[in-house]
Parts: C-alpha cells; structure tokens; sequence
C-alpha cells in the first residue's frame, strides 16, 4: 500500500469521525454543545498537526544513518509543547478540555480502524 494512500486515508477518517463526534455533542448536550464540539475538532486538527509533523520527521530519517538523538528528542518535544499550546489556549478560550482530548484521541482511533480495514491487503 501507498504511504500516501494511507496518510490521506487516515485524514479523511478522522475527518469524518471528528464532524459525527461534534454532530452527537450537539444531540447529547444541549447546553454546552458548540464547546464540545470546538473541543472536539480542535482536539482532532491537533492530532493531525502531531501525525503530519511525524510524517514529515519520518520521511527525513535515512536507513544507512542513525538520527541524531538530539533531533528525534526536540522534534518530540516541539511537538508536545505545540500539542500543551493548543489546549492551554483552547482551555482559556472556553473549549472543554475532555471534548479537546476526545478529538485528539479520535485520531488515535482513526489510525487503528484504519489499519484494521487494510491489514487483509498487506497480507
């Protein structure tokens, strides 16, 4: 299978997972569902951020070298400082900060069922 193929596969999935999520917030919480579900898609758009960025990181690394550990560690950790920006700043905002982990583990989910529908074409 095309890696491109599946990046853009697992985007699309956490799309539509992300818009369904924000969709049920609006029937389940009446009161607070625009909260939810911002929380919700900013949750998932971080979580996309996160995986292009270790797309891009991944597509730098070359067999024949080992990374500089120093590179891996401030990739990470500038990704996880993004990650603490979006939600400290979404948090202030209002947004609930449950609703911006459900979106981001929604993307966490996204690449599981992705792999589970494709794994049969690998093998």
């Amino acid at each position: 299978m095309e890696t491109a193929q599946m990046h853009r596969g697992i985007i699309r999935l956490t799309c539509i997972l992300s818009v369904v999520v924000a969709l049920l917030s609006q029937l389940l919480f009446h009161d607070t569902w625009k909260e939810n579900a911002l929380g919700v898609l900013i949750g998932a758009m971080c979580g996309l951020l996160g995986f292009a960025m270790i797309v891009r990181m991944s597509a730098c690394i070359l067999p024949e070298h080992e990374e500089d550990a120093f590179s891996a560690y401030s990739s990470q950790l500038t990704r996880y400082l993004i990650y603490g920006g979006i939600f400290a700043v979404a948090w202030l905002g209002g947004v609930h900060i449950i609703a911006l982990l459900i979106g981001f583990l929604l993307h966490k989910a996204s690449i599981l069922i992705y792999v589970c529908w494709h794994r049969k074409e690998d093998d």
